[in-house]
């Protein structure tokens, strides 16, 4: 095998491709990158697998002589990275001895590997395809509210895309909160979807914001297609609450508005001095919301300090206000963009986040048990005397 390409048009390929492989597989062939040259079409097509996602990208140019062979896929986007820039031209040469890849006066050489045992994907023909044009990053970004998949909520690590009725909708929770996303597409097509977080954030990188890009399901994976590209992974069989039918039955009960970027000022301003296990508590108060950081301790410093920010407060909360978990106020900050921010919140203490594109809920967490610290203390007292 033997072509010839320009290395800065491979450098990204090669990136994408090193994405999509699984470096720690005890499998060697599962580390490398798959090349098939074609002379009577002077293409190559490089296919990157771990076996749950598969990524092939078709590129044209000057092939010699046709053939397949493995490159490690961390070892490729370093070659293309250190290429000499008065040299262009990158040749891969492949046979039985070994590979050799060389521009200009560098070479590198690899061990031949065994192409036999590769994986190569046969993909089905999907049932019907949907463009998403743009809002691929967006339903990537609602996607950060996943569990992680090691955290043992199998259906939760994983985002769930449903279309119907011209309109796209995103979820995605760990338990304790959730996000969701519903935009207007032109397309008559349907699904109901159950994608790994990571797999759909690595297709939205890969796409980028302004890539065609068509989906559609293929048996048991998602099909993504662009020109020159197929992105594939296994959908996830696991149960998946429908948050659209919990969220339907929120009734907000107390309401503000105010712009995003003061808001999220706000929160970072109460969060200053408080560590993970802080609790925050929001209250709307005329004309004006409150944020306090409350460690669960009556008599520290910290539960007295307040911030208060100006607000369009349409209903007041009550007095306590609701408590929530700092590390979640934290994560909504990533999601929140610019403009008029509204919050709402129901008699249990839901906290509905709305800037437009992105919705947010958040759990809110139980009183502190002062009354429990107040006696240890007593306790602790009573045993010294």
């Amino acid at each position: 095998m033997k072509f010839s390409a320009n290395h800065s048009e491979l450098l990204p390929l090669a990136k994408m491709l090193a994405a999509v492989v699984n470096k720690h597989s005890t499998l060697p062939m599962l580390t490398c990158v798959h090349m098939a040259a074609d002379s009577s079409q002077n293409t190559v097509v490089f296919t990157a697998t771990n076996l749950e996602t598969t990524l092939q990208l078709r590129h044209k140019c000057i092939v010699a002589e046709s053939g397949t062979c493995l490159l490690p896929a961390d070892s490729w986007p370093a070659i293309l990275g250190h290429c000499d820039k008065d040299f262009q031209v990158l040749t891969v040469t492949a046979d039985d001895s070994g590979i050799a890849v060389q521009n200009g006066k560098t070479l590198y050489q690899f061990a031949a590997m065994s192409t036999k045992d590769f994986p190569l994907p046969k993909f089905e023909q999907p049932e019907s395809l949907t463009d998403l044009g743009k809002l691929l990053p967006l339903a990537a970004q609602t996607a950060r509210y996943a569990a992680l998949p090691d955290s043992g909520k199998a259906g939760l690590s994983c985002a769930h895309l449903r279309l119907a009725d011209g309109k796209l909708r995103v979820e995605s929770s760990d338990g304790y909160r959730a996000a969701w996303s519903e935009q207007e597409i032109a397309s008559s097509n349907a699904f109901d979807l159950l994608v790994s977080v990571d797999s759909l954030k690595t297709l939205a990188s890969i796409m980028g914001k302004n890539a065609t890009c068509k989906i559609g399901k293929a048996g048991k994976f998602l099909l993504a297609l662009s020109p020159s590209l197929i992105f594939a992974t296994r959908l996830s069989e696991q149960s998946y609450p429908d948050l659209q039918r919990i969220t339907g039955r929120l009734t907000p009960e107390y309401r503000a508005k105010l712009p995003a970027d003061i808001f999220a000022l706000a929160v970072r301003s109460a969060l200053v001095k408080t560590d993970k296990q802080t609790l925050l508590r929001l209250k709307f108060d005329d004309r004006k919301l409150c944020l306090q950081s409350d460690n669960g301790y009556a008599n520290s410093a910290l539960a007295k300090s307040q911030i208060e920010v100006p607000a369009e407060v349409e209903t007041l909360t009550p007095v306590q206000g609701f408590l929530y978990s700092c590390r979640n106020m934290q994560d909504c900050l990533r999601m929140l963009g610019k403009g008029e921010l509204a919050l709402e919140i129901d008699r249990m203490g839901y906290l509905r986040l709305s800037t437009g594109q992105i919705e947010q809920l958040i759990l809110p967490h139980r009183e502190p048990s002062r009354q429990a610290n107040q006696t240890v203390k007593k306790t602790a007292k009573k045993s010294a005397a």
